[in-house]
């Protein structure tokens, strides 16, 4: 109970100082008022960043929106293109297969006789 009759105490005392300060001309706030305006200024340039940084973001999503629609198009283009490859692998096998049959058989053999 001290503790808040000190609190009550110390808040009539500041009543009274601030009455007497505005009795005799002078403002107690004009301290606060500068600091209020420089802090509200602050206030208007912290909120211009964050605007700028919603537009960069907004930027920064359309171009991974782009990015990812260009990179689906790459992997597809790469996955046509392996298959390709792997069809021609596969053809080459096969004529290699051919050219291993062919020179099996008798025909061949007898067109490098003849060229001994």
């Amino acid at each position: 109970m001290n503790n808040r009759t000190n609190e009550i105490l110390l808040r009539i005392k500041q009543y009274i100082y601030c009455l007497w300060l505005a009795l005799t001309g002078r403002n107690t706030y004009a301290g606060n008022g500068n600091e209020l305006y420089r802090r509200l200024d602050d206030l208007k340039k912290l909120k211009e960043n964050y605007c700028v940084a919603l537009d960069r973001w907004e930027e920064a999503n359309k171009k991974v929106g782009e990015l990812s629609k260009s990179n689906a198009i790459l992997k597809s283009q790469v996955e046509r293109y392996r298959v390709l490859v792997e069809n021609l692998r596969e053809r080459i096998r096969d004529k290699e297969r051919i050219i291993d049959e062919y020179e099996k058989t008798p025909i061949y053999n007898k067109a490098d006789e003849k060229k001994d």
